[in-house]
């Protein structure tokens, strides 16, 4: 059941996420299958890469949406509230295009969406051959 909740808040989270893009034809057809994730714990850096490719964010999330990610070490009291996610909107323009870049994953970048939750930054993209112009 929460795989499927799961699906259903990112298949929603990628429409909203592409709607305020605007309609953008595709470079070349995309297959989820290539979508990777990296995640970054409070107060450090999503490493984003690929190698000889360009980076395209399907979308980020900065906040808390469930209890274990990021969890270890840190008070129960502090990873309660998973009601706090806010789209990231500047790792698109940090890292879209690009073949590699670091987004410190902070409330003093993104802005802090729940005082007092120890937070985490959640990227999904994909890889994708340059599109060459003529």
């Amino acid at each position: 059941m929460k795989f499927v909740l799961f699906t259903l808040f990112l298949c929603g989270f990628v429409l909203e996420i592409n709607a305020g893009r605007g309609f953008q034809k595709p470079k070349k057809p995309r297959s989820l299958a290539g979508i990777r994730t990296v995640v970054a714990c409070e107060g450090s850096e999503a490493q984003i890469s690929c190698a000889n490719e360009d980076i395209f964010v399907i979308g980020a999330i900065y906040g808390r949406s469930d209890q274990m990610t990021c969890s270890y070490g840190i008070p129960a009291e502090q990873t309660k509230n998973t009601n706090c996610a806010i789209m990231a909107e500047s790792v698109f323009q940090k890292c879209e295009g690009k073949s590699a870049c670091a987004v410190l994953a902070s409330s003093s970048v993104f802005g802090d969406p729940c005082v007092g939750t120890y937070k985490y930054l959640e990227v999904l993209y994909l890889c994708e051959i340059p599109f060459a112009t003529e």
